[in-house]
């Protein structure tokens, strides 16, 4: 049988085992056969970094005008993309129009996926903050997954954010108004020093920006400005349709992460990455979980705290922050993990024999349902044998049960 003689399936899953996109491309010109399944698999996945202009007389620019224009010539790259990156590499931020980014989601009918990072967007002539971004296209989109990293005027639903450079920016409400469902958005957002002041205007109260809620699945919100947007997604997101939330906590998003969580009753899977700042404070209760009668899942990890007194910050951590999350868990938990800086408490097995273990065991008596515990090390650290020992003489006979160390 030749080569053209293979049914496009079968052809398809040969080509899908070349990763080169250089061979992928000659082996659409070998005949027209070949050509649709070596497309869908070269265009599938752009990453196209884009600059407004070029960075030197001698290098071309890669402008997202000349990307779209290339993308509504061709209908074979229009239906081929499913997942699409737009990012810009150096210098400054550029400002592009809200309507080319609109344009871009219209030309692409079977898009799945997209990442946006290092950019901003505004409103331009053609396009206005009013009426809603919802109204701007039909019947909304529906991804898979919203990546957006680093957008500067993110924190604003419209109008001038200091750091973006644009006069009307198209913040997050504007943004998220494009979508009618997401399955998975990630939003990381770590452009100013985690201490930046609270009072940055761009996160003020936002009013509910949307007619009928976002159906979102999963939520990944990184960096301390990222977890701030809570305060404004609690109006936008559909509370009985999250599943899964990732969020790093830290003093100024406390009581933000605590009201979200009240509101998202269908919660399955939550995770906290607990900034040093957080565990200084000693509170009884960080985020109450009892609202969440579906959770399932829960993970706790540190997150870069490099504390002088490393027996009292490992014994805080467990007796303090563990404790009081997992106090107000629902008997619906049936898996919890709980990273562990073994590192730190590596030397000397003194660290864990102070941990407030009796606390840390009284605080799971509430999970009926609770069938795995995993202690986890951190990073590139592990777990020895004496310290494993040392941690089971300390737990309940209950909670060792359910104990793996992983």
């Amino acid at each position: 049988m030749s080569a053209q003689a293979l049914p496009e399936e079968l052809l398809e899953l040969i080509l899908h085992h070349i990763d080169d996109k250089s061979q992928l491309s000659c082996c659409s010109l070998v005949c027209r056969v070949w050509l649709f399944p070596s497309s869908r698999l070269l265009f599938r996945k752009l990453e196209l970094n884009v600059q407004p202009q070029p960075e030197s007389p001698d290098t071309a620019c890669h402008n997202w005008h000349d990307y779209l224009k290339a993308m509504k010539a061709s209908a074979r790259i229009q239906h081929c993309v499913r997942k699409l990156s737009f990012y810009s590499s150096k210098g400054k931020w550029p400002v592009w129009p809200a309507s080319i980014l609109l344009e871009t989601l219209r030309t692409l009918p079977n898009l799945k996926s997209i990442t946006l990072a290092r950019l901003n967007f505004s409103f331009d002539d053609d396009i206005s903050p009013s009426p809603l971004v919802s109204h701007w296209l039909e019947d909304g989109l529906s991804l898979d997954t919203v990546e957006l990293r680093d957008i500067s005027s993110l924190g604003t639903y419209h109008g001038q954010a200091a750091e973006s450079g644009a006069s009307e920016s198209m913040g997050l409400a504007a943004i998220l108004g494009l979508f009618t469902s997401i399955r998975f958005l990630s939003i990381r957002y770590t452009m100013l020093p985690r201490r930046y002041p609270a009072t940055w205007h761009g996160f003020a109260p936002i009013p509910l920006p949307r007619q009928t809620p976002l159906k979102l699945e999963e939520l990944h919100l990184k960096g301390e400005l990222g977890a701030k947007m809570l305060g404004a997604l609690k109006e936008m997101v559909d509370s009985h349709h999250l599943r899964v939330l990732f969020v790093e906590l830290s003093a100024p998003v406390l009581s933000l992460a605590d009201e979200f969580v009240r509101r998202m009753t269908a919660l399955q899977t939550v995770r906290f990455a607990i900034r040093g700042d957080l565990m200084e404070m000693r509170l009884a209760i960080l985020v109450n979980l009892s609202a969440c009668a579906e959770l399932k899942s829960i993970c706790i990890c540190p997150f870069r705290y490099y504390p002088y007194n490393q027996v009292e910050a490992t014994n805080v951590y467990i007796g303090c922050t563990v404790v009081s999350i997992l106090s107000t868990a629902p008997p619906s938990v049936r898996w919890i993990r709980l990273y562990l800086d073994t590192v730190v408490i590596y030397p000397s097995l003194t660290v864990l024999r102070q941990v407030d273990w009796t606390s840390f065991s009284r605080s799971l008596e509430r999970l009926s349902q609770l069938e795995v515990l995993e202690l986890s090390p951190w990073l590139s650290s592990r777990w020895t044998n004496d310290m494993i020992e040392v941690v089971k003489g300390e737990l309940s006979p209950a909670t060792r049960q359910a104990l793996q160390f992983t």
